[in-house]
């Protein structure tokens, strides 16, 4: 390669790199906005036992899943862990979910509890949630909380 290719591949190069850092620094670096809780769709229900306050905010029945929104102060699923059983009449339908959970502040916390074990449930249920909590793996869970709530299947 002679002198000249060797000196413009080169600037060509620096030019990329610079042209990169910058979108990077840019965009790559921007305060991502702040994850906001949304707003109850039932009338909140709470709860508190043993230092730990639960807020039941959201709810929905779907075809394929019952979800929750429920407000956690005094800690969250890692501090606590949090089991679920979703009830129906009496009958438990449900004991293993899946979620989110999102920082609000210092033992803040917003957490979904999400299932998807609804086939053969009617169009409305008597929703009933029993939200247990351990401080350890060693201890059983103990019940924290229950919530009962009355959710029309939406289409």
């Amino acid at each position: 390669m002679s002198r000249k290719s060797i000196i413009l591949s080169s600037m060509i190069l620096i030019a990329a790199v610079i042209t990169l850092s910058t979108i990077y620094f840019v965009h790559g670096h921007q305060k991502q906005k702040t994850w906001q809780m949304p707003a109850p769709d039932i009338p909140v229900q709470t709860r508190t036992f043993d230092g730990l306050t639960f807020s039941l905010r959201n709810a929905a029945y779907t075809e394929g899943r019952v979800s929750l929104g429920i407000e956690v102060k005094g800690g969250g699923q890692v501090e606590n862990d949090l089991g679920y059983e979703f009830y129906n009449d009496g009958h438990r339908f449900a004991s293993s979910v899946s979620g989110k959970m999102y920082e609000l502040g210092n033992q803040h916390y917003y957490l979904t509890a999400d299932t998807d074990e609804v086939s053969d449930l009617p169009d409305h249920l008597n929703l009933k949630i029993n939200i247990l909590s351990r401080k350890s793996a060693l201890e059983p869970h103990r019940l924290s909380a229950t919530f009962e709530v009355p959710l029309n299947k939406e289409n």
